[in-house]
């Protein structure tokens, strides 16, 4: 859904470049292209690159330093790394106001996209109803909100391109990380 939105607004618009960093080694390659190719409805988008997976840190830093803005509108995150780590690195993003976003995001640091409701998760694959794990529900939203998050987002880079209130986790999460260090001590 949020590629899908991303394509309407800024697909083949030379001013945009969306990478995407998404791979899943329990899905077999053929079955993942027919996937991406149901998502981009058969079409080709030259502003629309695919990021290779990132064995090492080296790798996965490059995936951090290159975005502008990044796009975590997962229904589901218990905790987005990726993400929060590229906010700690100054860099601005859109996000679900919900669930492990708000752990870490707030309306200073993020564009916050509010849930609109929720949906089943089943997508018999990885969620399957009966099973006495992944099943139950994830978080939605309307694509409208998201196109107007689009339009922030866009501001805040040309207003600063670095998101100064994304670096202060870098202190709070160091501070974090040393509280529970000398608590399990």
């Amino acid at each position: 859904k949020t590629i899908q939105a991303w394509l309407k607004k800024y697909g083949n618009n030379p001013a945009h470049c969306l990478n995407l960093s998404i791979n899943n080694h329990f899905i077999k390659p053929e079955i993942f292209q027919q996937i991406i190719a149901q998502v981009f409805g058969g079409q080709r988008f030259w502003n629309v690159n695919f990021l290779p997976w990132t064995p090492t840190n080296s790798d996965f830093n490059k995936v951090l330093n290159y975005p502008d803005i990044f796009i975590a509108m997962s229904g589901g995150e218990s905790n987005d790394v990726l993400n929060m780590t590229g906010v700690a690195l100054g860099k601005h993003i859109i996000c679900m106001n919900a669930h492990g976003y708000q752990d870490w995001a707030n309306n200073e640091n993020a564009i916050l996209v509010d849930p609109s409701g929720m949906v089943d998760v089943t997508d018999n694959m990885f969620f399957q109803k009966g099973a006495p794990i992944n099943q139950g529900n994830f978080f939605d939203y309307s694509e409208e909100d998201l196109f107007v998050a689009f339009e922030k987002a866009e501001q805040r880079l040309k207003n600063n391109p670095v998101n100064e209130a994304g670096l202060k986790l870098q202190k709070k999460n160091a501070k974090s990380f040393v509280d529970t260090l000398l608590n399990k001590i």
